[in-house]
């Protein structure tokens, strides 16, 4: 695991990661902050989710239930303080999807915090990680202050 390989090296503060996902990688993010790994102090979570198909469905996940309920079961065992950009115009998900996996994350009582940005200028705003820096920057540095980085 990633995890493993990071605590071997010399350069990881072990007692201070921060994990970082974006599209199914933020969804399998949040879903291992709810483990509550050794060292891991928290999490940011861009454009997760799965199951989009911008071509054939743009803005709309095919399984925006099942990813509620998901969310909402590892909103209960997660912990760690955690921050959830995703931007309007998102190709996969949509405007108004994120906010209700969102929604039903954060009744697990973590310290969570969803931003949706503007729109990710000429670009998909699923693209928001590489893209979109201006838009996210401000909310990050916040998250990751407030986390003593």
């Amino acid at each position: 695991m990633a995890l493993q390989w990071l605590r071997q090296q010399d350069f990881v503060m072990k007692n201070k990661i921060l994990l970082e996902g974006q599209s199914v990688g933020g969804m399998t993010t949040v879903h291992l902050a709810g483990q509550t790994p050794k060292g891991v102090v928290g999490f940011i979570n861009f454009a997760g989710g799965t199951a989009g198909y911008p071509s054939q469905r743009p803005g709309h996940s095919c399984a925006t239930d099942q990813l509620r309920e998901l969310y909402r079961k590892a909103g209960q065992k997660t912990r760690l303080p955690n921050l959830w950009l995703y931007a309007e115009n998102d190709y996969y998900w949509g405007e108004k999807t994120p906010r209700l996996w969102h929604q039903a994350f954060a009744k697990g009582g973590s310290k969570s915090k969803f931003v949706q940005t503007g729109p990710v200028p000429n670009a998909d705003g699923h693209t928001l990680i590489y893209r979109g820096q201006d838009l996210w920057y401000g909310p990050f540095v916040d998250f990751v202050t407030a986390l003593n980085f």
